[in-house]
């Protein structure tokens, strides 16, 4: 069986469909993933990109008081983007900027 009739008999096998959903899914009691706009991200893609994005952060996180910063490569990394992608000064620093929801 070449690669072509195998995907042709896995799509058309209920049970293969199945595993696919969850059991709330297969029972009807929540709806069916539907396809994203594109561009779009769906919410628990989200939650687990900033999950590890998060974590990184955590870990490269120290305080001197009661102030937290970050060091690099993370103070790089939003640095350049509070500058060339947020367009502000590099000693600006406006609550809505990247670098504010870091501390």
């Amino acid at each position: 069986m070449n690669a072509g009739n195998r995907k042709q008999t896995e799509n058309s096998d209920p049970i293969e469909q199945r595993k696919k959903l969850s059991f709330e899914q297969a029972e009807g009691l929540a709806p069916l993933p539907s396809q994203l706009a594109r561009g779009a991200i769906s919410q628990e893609f989200r939650a687990a990109l900033w999950a590890a994005l998060h974590s990184r952060l955590e870990y490269y996180r120290y305080s001197i008081g009661e102030t937290s910063y970050v060091g690099d490569p993370w103070e790089t990394i939003l640095r350049d983007a509070h500058v060339y992608r947020d367009h502000l000064a590099i000693d600006d620093s406006r609550p809505t900027s990247t670098l504010s929801w870091v501390t």
